[in-house]
C-alpha cells in the first residue's frame, strides 16, 4: 500500500499514539492486543506481522534474527532466491515517531518499498508471527477460500430458509431479503448477499453471490463469484473459477467456461467455450 495516506490520516485526526495499518486485501484473525503489547515491550518503532506461505514469489519476504529483529526484507523475490518462507502479512504496528519515515500527505511512497526499508536500516523493526489463518484475497481462488473459511468459522449455525422444497447444504450464509425458488439446491459453501433471487430448480455450490443478483430457473453456478446486480438466465451454466462483474447480463442457456472473467455491465448472449476467456 501507499504510505502517504497514513501521514494524511495521522495529521487529519491528530494521531499521537500507536498506529495500526492493515492491508485491505487480507482475511485473517489476529490478537491485536498481543501484537501491540509486544511492540511496546520491545520499544519498537515498527512491528511487522508475518505468516508462512509455500509460494513467496508474490510477497515481501522477511528474515528474522535474535528476538525476532528483522534482518532482511526482500519484496517479491525471484523464484528460488527467497531467503525464507516468512512473508509480510500486511499488518503493521508503528510508534508515532515512525511517521517521519512516511511520505508527507499528498506525496507518494510505498510502505514495503520505501518506508519499511528505511526504518529497518536506521532503527530496526521487529517481526510478529501470526498464529492463526491468513488469506490474501487478491485472486479468485483465495477470495473463495477465505469466504469458505469464514463460513466454517462463523456460519455453521446460521439460520436457513424453510419450506418451498428447497435443499440447503451447510455451511451457507443467506442474507436478508433473499428468495429461493422450489426445488433449488444451495450449498455447501455458498454466500448469497441481500435481496438476491435464486430461481426454482437452480443449483449453486462453492460460490459467492453479491447483492441484488438474480439466478434464474435451472441455472447452475459452481465455484464462481457473481457481482452485484447480475442476471443469470434460465438454464445458464457458470463453471468453476468464473467471475461475473457487477451489472452483467447472462442470457438463457449460455455456458461460461472455466476461469473466464466477464467485466461489469456486459451482456453475454452466446456461450463462452474458451477456458480463461476475458470479456471486459
Amino acid at each position: 500500500p501507499d504510505g502517504g495516506p497514513v501521514s494524511y490520516i495521522a495529521s487529519n485526526y491528530k494521531l499521537d499514539d500507536i498506529i495500526v495499518v492493515f492491508n485491505g486485501d487480507i482475511f485473517t484473525r489476529v490478537n491485536l492486543e498481543e501484537v501491540i503489547n509486544e511492540h511496546v515491550s520491545k520499544g519498537a518503532l515498527a512491528t511487522i506481522c508475518l505468516t508462512q506461505v509455500s509460494d513467496v514469489s508474490q510477497y515481501g519476504v522477511v528474515t528474522l534474527g535474535k528476538d525476532n529483529l528483522v534482518t532482511g526484507f526482500v519484496e517479491k523475490p525471484e523464484p528460488g532466491s527467497a531467503p525464507s518462507n516468512l512473508i509480510n502479512a500486511g499488518i503493521y504496528v508503528f510508534s508515532k515517531e515512525a511517521l517521519r519515515y512516511f511520505p508527507k500527505p499528498g506525496e507518494f511512497g510505498k510502505l514495503a518499498l520505501d518506508v519499511l526499508p528505511r526504518i529497518i536500516k536506521d532503527r530496526g523493526a521487529y517481526g510478529y508471527a501470526l498464529k492463526g489463518y491468513w488469506y490474501d484475497i487478491g485472486t479468485v481462488s483465495s477470495y473463495l477460500d477465505a469466504n469458505f473459511r469464514a463460513l466454517d468459522e462463523y456460519c455453521r449455525d446460521c439460520s436457513m430458509p424453510n419450506g418451498n422444497d428447497v435443499s440447503i447444504k451447510p455451511p451457507v450464509f443467506i442474507g436478508e431479503g433473499v428468495s429461493i425458488g422450489p426445488g433449488a439446491e444451495v450449498g455447501p459453501y455458498v454466500v448469497i448477499l441481500p435481496n438476491s433471487k435464486i430461481g426454482a430448480h437452480s443449483r449453486i455450490k462453492y460460490s459467492v453471490i453479491m447483492d441484488n443478483t438474480t439466478v434464474e430457473r435451472g441455472a447452475y453456478v459452481d465455484l464462481a463469484v457473481l457481482g452485484s446486480d447480475v442476471f443469470v438466465g434460465r438454464w445458464a451454466r457458470i463453471e468453476k473459477g468464473v467471475v461475473v462483474g457487477d451489472g452483467s447480463y447472462i442470457s438463457d442457456h449460455v455456458l461460461i467456461n472455466r476461469d473466464s472473467i466477464i467485466g461489469p455491465f456486459r451482456e453475454v448472449n452466446q456461450s463462452v467455450y474458451e477456458v480463461g476467456k476475458i470479456l471486459l
